[in-house]
């Protein structure tokens, strides 16, 4: 079947005025982040792990240590509801992987190993010792697991929500 030349000019349009559509809305999207990120200012500080810097929110005091991890792209806002609760009773650290809520983003790939080295270096720079008490949900589940097993002698416990495993499809 032989598609008439205005057809071809039109397909041509459409997908013209789809790409515009669609880079006009990126563009908003972007503006808007920017100006949201302004406008609420992150509830913890910025830690720099060289380079980059990841955002942390400590609240409490005491020992152990409660480490909270968001889910695959949430951030640590996710444990507003939370965090002050058990803040009575010890410290709880909740932060941003990199490239999510206040966190700059990373030049490094975006994996459960990379998480787990970026935590560690983190809780160094930000000097919070162990012991820790692991919380992870969803994918954050999955890299409280691998923070377990790679630092074993510095984990108490290990609370999964709702948790990803390794064997998920």
């Amino acid at each position: 079947m032989k598609v008439s030349r205005n057809a071809s000019r039109a397909m041509l349009g459409m997908t013209a005025v789809a790409a515009a559509v669609s880079a006009s809305g990126a563009v908003f999207q972007a503006v808007a982040t920017e100006r949201e990120r302004r406008k609420h200012l992150p509830p913890g500080r910025l830690v720099d792990i060289g380079g980059f810097r990841l955002h942390m929110n400590e609240q409490g005091n005491g020992s152990p240590t409660v480490i909270l991890e968001a889910g695959l792209t949430s951030m640590s806002a996710q444990w507003a509801w939370i965090q002050p609760e058990l803040a009575k009773l010890t410290r709880v650290v909740s932060y941003d992987r990199a490239g999510l809520g206040w966190s700059d983003p990373s030049p490094d790939p975006r994996d459960a190993h990379t998480a787990v080295r970026h935590l560690r270096r983190m809780l160094d720079a930000a000097k919070i010792p162990g012991p820790y008490v692991l919380v992870g949900h969803s994918m954050g589940g999955l890299f409280m697991r691998l923070f377990a097993h790679e630092h074993r002698a510095d984990v108490r416990g290990l609370v999964l929500i709702d948790a990803a495993h390794p064997e998920q499809h």
